[in-house]
């Protein structure tokens, strides 16, 4: 804050055109849900260009409904993305009962594809389209116009 830079004012104004953008969208929680759980992981690898320390990101599900995700930057830098993965802290603290639990076959840990990959959304700057799409892909979308309309005329009184 002491000395910000232009790429601050990018940024800064970034996020505000983000907030701008999806003040009319939420998630629509789905009524009839199956009550499978399911998880999407990711961590980059010393994004940040700065200080080069790692962003870990987490989305969980109950059925179609997120109910769970975080986004947070570690304390230190890693040496690769495995080890990255391993360090978050709902990961690590459980790894051994999670492998006991695959080994009984009562979890199952799949590879998701990159353009699948909905953590992405919380860990990597995306391209417009990918943005659009990973968020669709969560659950995000425009609320209905009724509740639009009222938080729009919210705002303006």
């Amino acid at each position: 804050m002491h000395s910000p830079t232009d790429q601050h004012w990018q940024s800064a104004n970034r996020v505000l055109r983000y907030l701008k953008g999806m003040a009319t969208h939420g998630i629509l929680l789905k009524r009839h849900n199956p009550l499978s759980l399911h998880a999407y992981s990711d961590a980059d690898w010393a994004g940040d260009v700065d200080d080069y320390v790692s962003t870990n990101a987490y989305v969980t599900y109950l059925g179609h409904n997120p109910v769970s995700w975080s986004s947070k930057k570690q304390k230190g830098g890693l040496r690769s993305s495995t080890e990255a993965e391993y360090r978050m802290k709902h990961i690590a603290i459980d790894y051994h009962f999670i492998r006991t639990m695959v080994q009984d076959r009562a979890l199952r840990v799949v590879h998701v594809f990159t353009r699948d990959q909905l953590a992405d959304l919380l860990t990597k700057p995306l391209s417009p389209t990918a943005f659009k799409d990973l968020t669709f892909k969560i659950g995000v979308s425009p609320r209905p116009s009724i509740l639009r309309r009222r938080i729009e005329d919210q705002s303006y009184s």
